[in-house]
């Protein structure tokens, strides 16, 4: 249990577990302020989806998400941009969820077209996006 809470995470993904295993560990982590979800295969109430789609939010692809019952934690936030490749800011970088979750995102810092990224201030070329989760 040390080694999950040294983490310092707020979501934890633990595959192939036992459900005595797990009973285990939501009893460990119950003290701590941590709360588990036990899924079957099939079984999940709501999913996280993030990645570097390297598409905008009017692409086919985010449409087809949306479609599935996806929103995106950022759209909401108008003019967040993640990227400034070919020196043009767009969002291209998400983090989906499905209904049985609500998302409130937290603000990314604001990039123009210049300069590029990474730059002295932001040393990746993709800035993080981040979001706090509650079950809806």
């Amino acid at each position: 249990m040390r080694h999950i809470v040294a983490l310092g995470t707020d979501v934890v993904c633990l595959q192939e577990v036992e459900d005595e295993t797990f009973a285990t560990v939501q009893q460990a982590i119950g003290p701590l302020g941590y709360r588990g979800h036990f899924a079957k295969e099939g079984g999940c109430e709501a999913w996280i989806i993030c990645g570097d789609l390297h598409v905008t939010p009017e692409s086919h692809v985010v449409a087809v998400l949306r479609a599935r019952g996806f929103d995106y934690t950022h759209r909401t936030l108008a003019g967040t941009s993640t990227c400034n490749a070919n020196a043009r800011a767009n969002m291209i970088d998400y983090v989906f969820y499905t209904e049985a979750l609500r998302a409130q995102p937290v603000a990314v810092p604001v990039i123009d077209d210049q300069p590029p990224l990474p730059s002295y201030d932001q040393p990746s070329d993709h800035l993080a996006l981040m979001a706090h989760f509650n079950w809806h």
